[in-house]
């Protein structure tokens, strides 16, 4: 790696430093010097990982930038007569809800590749990025840069293993991603999702894992009875997750509690009902009149 920085030793490590970018155009403060800019010479970092700025979160800062300041500054580059934020566009943008007109900034000499690096980190740093924005900033980098996975995990302070995984979640259809971007499914579930190969297929599960709150580990056994095209065994019905899940799909059918006891070569299911009237509706979903 040479002179290179790994992006897990933190931001000064990556912005310190006197490397010159081509970037650069134009004069103007010299390389780490701190002044006050326009709010309005700014512009987002062209290779921000972060796609979605939560209102709620915006709001919270803006309210806090009026009663304190904006007590961090900015980093940015000088590109002509304009500035790119290289870091901190959250609170660019949480300044301009709360009014400000000028906010500080420090400038710094950086080029592209170092601008996606260092709003990586910062976002990973403060847990901002979900598993898709990760995925497409591993993905970004390798891609723009000519980098291995190998070479990725070394910036980010990672094993190459888990950039692995995150950039294998970009195989996922656009549905099933959106789901993780969301936090509507884990990032454990997409991973166990990964083990089917149509499409149609993961996107029904997805579906499923949402309606039932399946947990990864029920995934990982439908997942696996899927590929193995075989039904429910016996074996696996005794397995607490995939009981459990049945019992799960019971209890929402005929909307009271059912318990699965497996018992020898069978088994038995015990339905609870609560009154005359609850045993009659019971027995209408099952068929029994």
């Amino acid at each position: 790696m040479g002179s290179e920085k790994r992006l897990g030793r933190g931001l000064e490590s990556l912005v310190g430093g006197e490397q010159r970018s081509e970037a650069l155009v134009g004069s103007g403060p010299g390389p780490g010097e701190r002044r006050t800019v326009d709010i309005t010479q700014l512009d987002r970092n062209p290779f921000q990982p972060r796609k979605e700025f939560a209102e709620s979160e915006l709001k919270s800062l803006a309210d806090s930038i009026k009663t304190q300041g904006l007590l961090q500054p900015l980093l940015v580059r000088q590109k002509g007569e304009r500035f790119e934020i290289i870091a901190g566009e959250r609170r660019w943008r949480a300044a301009a809800v709360a009014g400000l007109r000028e906010v500080p900034v420090v400038v710094k000499l950086a080029d592209d590749q170092k601008m996606l690096e260092i709003a990586l980190i910062e976002n990973t740093q403060r847990k901002d990025l979900n598993p898709i924005e990760k995925a497409l900033a591993f993905r970004d980098l390798m891609a723009h840069f000519h980098l291995t996975q190998e070479a990725v995990a070394e910036r980010v302070s990672m094993e190459r293993p888990t950039v692995a995984n995150f950039v294998r979640l970009l195989d996922l259809p656009a549905e099933v991603q959106a789901c993780v971007s969301r936090e509507t499914i884990s990032q454990g579930h997409a991973r166990a999702l990964l083990g089917l190969a149509d499409p149609v297929k993961q996107i029904a599960l997805a579906e499923r894992i949402k309606k039932e709150q399946l947990s990864v580990r029920n995934v990982e056994n439908i997942v696996r009875r899927l590929l193995l095209g075989q039904p429910v065994s016996k074996k696996q019905l005794a397995d607490d997750p995939v009981r459990a899940e049945w019992e799960d799909k019971l209890r929402r059918r005929l909307g009271t509690k059912v318990q699965i006891r497996p018992k020898n070569a069978g088994g038995e299911i015990a339905i609870e009902f609560y009154s005359l009237d609850d045993f009659a509706r019971i027995s209408a979903i099952i068929g029994v009149r």
